[in-house]
């Protein structure tokens, strides 16, 4: 297991890709006005789930709950912003997680399961999960040897 790093847990809008560092600057315009149209909200973080399927883990997340329709709705406006920047649309519906962590590669299927079965069954704390949403963030991610490391670009506060 790779688990993501509290400084690295972020929920993930619109996956963009390579960018050429010249298009960064023309993307603030779009973020801000997708980021305008919203107000502050907040989430849960809820149940805990597997992609593509705890039989067959690769990524372990945790979903949320409370004002989802406000992020989903959040989401469309940034996937729509982008779209009309250029960046192809996301053909995979929108799924409001946060990433937990990653199975390495090696595990035989027989623990992958048991790995992904006994993260269906794992309790959050009661305290501590609401989250308040308050901006878009613009980010740049490196991958290294232990996982992704994130740079902030930029970032939209919504109204």
């Amino acid at each position: 297991m790779r688990w993501v790093g509290a400084s690295e847990i972020h929920l993930t809008l619109k996956f963009l890709g390579e960018v050429e560092p010249s298009r960064l600057v023309e993307l603030a315009q779009p973020l801000r006005a997708a980021a305008a149209e919203s107000t502050a909200f907040d989430v849960r973080l809820d149940k805990t789930g597997a992609f593509p399927t705890p039989r067959r883990p690769n990524t372990l997340w945790v979903g949320l709950d409370g004002e989802v329709q406000r992020l989903v709705r959040l989401q469309a406006r940034v996937e729509g912003s982008m779209s009309q920047a250029g960046f192809d649309a996301d053909r995979k519906r929108f799924h409001p997680h946060v990433t937990a962590g990653r199975l390495r590669r090696g595990p035989s299927p027989f623990m992958a399961r048991q790995i992904g079965f006994s993260w269906l069954d794992a309790r959050l704390p009661e305290e501590g999960l609401d989250v308040h949403i308050t901006r878009i963030t613009l980010f740049r991610s490196r991958l290294g040897p232990d996982g992704a490391r994130y740079e902030r670009l930029y970032m939209a506060p919504m109204a």
